[in-house]
């Protein structure tokens, strides 16, 4: 009998999941899709349409526009919209108020037609016959025809077979061929059939070929979304020359918060081109040796721009933390190439009051699991570069009214503006406030997540932990981690009453006690990872002793920052063993 129709099916879901690099090209252009509101567009030129006769300037073009947006009424946006979704009244209904006016909202609606020509674009790549819909139909068709080519080879070759004779107790097996591959048919109580396996190994093959397909279609959109991006921001940059504020009016395109990632990506990529760090091979899956040239030369940028700008509090701060970062991330690099017995006799000499069970975890740690963790340092070290470093960029390339552009543009935002504020008003206390809100950012937005991942695994709190009982403090005279965050703290009754011998009859006699009593324990009683924790030793010593160098001892503070990376993380190295960052080791 002919075999039964296996489920071959695989959705658009499966495709995506199945494709490379985490590519989806359906979800991708529904997010687009989003982005870019045609409705709100049309709406957008109406109201810039009606602002353009009323407007006193460029400048006054985006508040008279976003109050006839608010008021609703007047010219029908969707009569702007032809038939091809473009706005077609370029000259007529939208332009009529003065040069510098008619020069904006020229801008304004080559913007907007370039939003709605990309999202068809994007659109078709998906929809359009030949695009991704139709290829992926096309897969699903292929891998059922190819099932029913091998039920017509199986039904064939079952049909010669059974006109052959065999002197055999077991009949020889059947072979089936098709489309030059060869396949023994099972045998089974109803006779024969093709292999079980067989379906899975169609539907895989047209999966990966439909998921090879969607990840060609998402490079496809982020090619059309990149080149839109880059004339939006050319655009942007015209209409901020007119004098135009491009996050305000109803118009939303060029302030979204895709256009706000990109713009941060571009000037994250910029600044690796000044300091020649190639961004496209910067791995933080393959370790600290293959990144060592890009961590040293990120550090020492930090040590620059402190030293140029004395107020850039922040960047000191990181190369001073960057020895012991550095250090710690040399350690567990060569703690990979030492045996279970030597890595327990380093414990016990380099943390002797650490537990015996976590000694032991730590000791007996795969060397997987400790590439894990060196993997995930080196790629926190990046976050903070990715995130910090093209602002610290742009304040040194111009300073608090770079930063108040890129505000107006949606680029940063207004609690960032404000660190930034405080930071350039040449206030102490103020500029002292500023670093410490990129601090606080840095910690508990950036690196959080990173560190609660890291304690989810299964030797996480013990490695945790351990990086509390070790860490120094980088700040010269600051005290280490294990004695700050090390307070045990006892509960007692409110009072305690007892005889008194030496008076006979007298009764008990009541004292009053503290209600806790606290006490340093010698080793830490929080965990680095918890940013409660690590926030303590920061502000309560750290920040503290950075701020003293800065008002007591600048020529000291310099010279630490100053110092070169690898110098400075030998003073913090704990394993024996030396470091050479071009071991290959990845």
């Amino acid at each position: 009998m002919p075999p039964e129709p296996p489920n071959l099916h695989f959705t658009r879901d499966d495709v995506e999941a199945a494709a490379p690099g985490g590519k989806r090209p359906w979800t991708r252009q529904t997010e687009f899709d989003t982005e870019v509101d045609a409705d709100a567009i049309a709406d957008a030129a109406a109201a810039y349409g009606r602002a353009a006769a009323e407007a006193l300037g460029a400048q006054d073009l985006a508040v008279r526009a976003t109050e006839i947006s608010a008021r609703g009424g007047g010219l029908d946006g969707t009569a702007l919209v032809d038939g091809e979704a473009r706005i077609d009244e370029t000259r007529g209904g939208l332009q009529d108020g003065g040069a510098d006016v008619d020069a904006v909202v020229g801008h304004l609606v080559h913007a907007m037609n370039l939003a709605l020509a990309t999202k068809d674009d994007v659109r078709g790549l998906i929809h359009n016959p030949g695009g991704l819909d139709t290829k992926y139909g096309n897969h699903l068709g292929a891998a059922a025809e190819e099932w029913n080519g091998w039920a017509r080879a199986f039904n064939d070759a079952l049909a010669e077979y059974r006109g052959r004779v065999w002197f055999t107790e077991q009949p020889p097996p059947l072979i089936v061929s098709h489309n030059g591959e060869m396949v023994q048919a099972s045998l089974t109580s109803n006779g024969y059939a093709l292999p079980d396996d067989l379906a899975g190994r169609i539907r895989e093959k047209h999966l990966r070929l439909a998921a090879g397909d969607a990840a060609t279609t998402w490079d496809d959109i982020e090619a059309e979304i990149e080149r839109y991006r880059r004339l939006m921001a050319e655009r942007a940059d015209e209409l901020k020359r007119l004098g135009h504020d491009v996050s305000a009016g109803p118009l939303g395109l060029f302030s979204t918060a895709e256009m706000d990632r990109w713009a941060n990506e571009q000037a994250f990529l910029e600044l690796c081109r000044q300091l020649g760090i190639d961004p496209a091979a910067w791995d933080t899956t393959r370790g600290l040796s293959f990144n060592d040239d890009r961590i040293t030369r990120v550090y020492e940028y930090y040590a620059d721009l402190f030293l140029r700008n004395p107020e850039l509090q922040w960047a000191g701060m990181a190369k001073l933390a960057g020895g012991l970062v550095y250090a710690g991330m040399q350690d567990l690099h060569v703690l990979r190439g030492l045996s279970g017995d030597e890595r327990l006799s380093w414990i016990a000499s380099a943390m002797p009051g650490m537990p015996p069970g976590l000694a032991m975890a730590l000791a007996t740690a795969g060397e997987a699991e400790l590439d894990h963790y060196e993997d995930t340092f080196v790629a926190m070290q990046k976050e903070i570069f990715v995130d910090m470093g093209w602002q610290h960029a742009a304040y040194d390339r111009g300073g608090i009214e770079e930063m108040r552009r890129l505000a107006a543009g949606g680029e940063l935002s207004p609690q960032l503006l404000t660190a930034w504020e405080d930071i350039a008003s040449g206030d102490p206390q103020r500029i002292e406030q500023g670093n410490a809100a990129l601090l606080r950012r840095e910690q508990e937005t950036i690196l959080q997540d990173d560190y609660a991942a890291m304690q989810e695994r299964d030797l996480g709190r013990a490695v945790t932990y351990m990086l509390g009982v070790t860490s120094e403090s980088p700040v010269p005279g600051g005290r280490p981690f294990r004695e700050v965050v090390n307070d045990v703290q006892v509960d007692l009754p409110d009072q305690i009453r007892m005889p008194v011998p030496a008076l006979p009859g007298a009764g008990p006699v009541e004292v009053d006690i503290p209600d806790a009593l606290t006490f340093d324990s010698p080793l830490p009683t929080g965990n680095i990872a918890n940013f409660d924790s690590r926030w303590q030793w920061i502000s309560q010593n750290m920040l503290p002793s950075y701020q003293a160098l800065l008002d007591q001892d600048m020529e000291r503070l310099r010279g630490e920052v100053g110092r070169p990376l690898n110098e400075r993380a030998q003073d913090f190295r704990l394993v024996p063993l030396p470091y050479d960052p071009h071991d290959g080791v990845n």
